[in-house]
């Protein structure tokens, strides 16, 4: 018996069919099998929370407690009479790492559905050491939630040319986070 080209290509056309045929089944098995186990997590899951209502009692406490933690998350946050101390608080970092504030520049307060926002432009004159220091201190500040831009122009004194724009959470006076929740 002589092996001809056409007994060649139907062989890899088998083989190849053989093994596309294989992959799909192996395929669908490991579907089959992931599907049995979640079905099979799903009916322990119900046989374990056999009384429902202690479940619910469960998940009411949960929520509860996500409601506490956004009530404390919203304390927090300054509101929006306290934005004229968070600034003087700046000033006073400044003063205190040895960083001269040429500006300091509250841009308009723009509102979130959650929270408001407050970008600041701020502009100092210091040496690097001391912006360190001042930005150290910012960070400490809980409110403060991030640093938008940051440019840096420094002479060969060592004097630094600081332009910062940071943006401060500030709490919306209209509702708390659990009122916002509970819509």
């Amino acid at each position: 018996m002589k092996i001809t080209k056409v007994d060649i290509v139907a062989a890899a056309t088998i083989t190849v069919s053989l093994a596309v045929s294989f992959l799909f089944i192996n395929k669908q098995v490991k579907d089959y099998a992931y599907l049995k186990g979640k079905e099979n997590k799903m009916a322990q899951e119900l046989t374990t929370h056999k009384d429902t209502s202690q479940w619910i009692e469960g998940v009411e406490r949960e929520i509860e407690l996500i409601r506490i933690r956004l009530d404390e998350f919203d304390r927090r946050l300054p509101r929006r009479k306290e934005i004229d101390n968070f600034l003087r608080q700046i000033w006073r970092i400044a003063g205190g790492t040895g960083i001269g504030i040429n500006v300091i520049q509250p841009k308009t307060l723009e509102d979130d559905e959650l929270y408001s926002s407050l970008p600041v432009h701020i502009e100092a004159v210091g040496r690097f050491p001391d912006f360190y220091s001042f930005i150290y201190e910012l960070d400490r500040i809980p409110r403060l939630s991030t640093v938008n831009s940051l440019s840096i122009d420094g002479d060969s004194k060592g004097i630094c040319k600081i332009k910062l724009d940071l943006l401060i959470f500030v709490s919306k006076e209209k509702e708390s986070f659990k009122e916002w929740l509970l819509k």
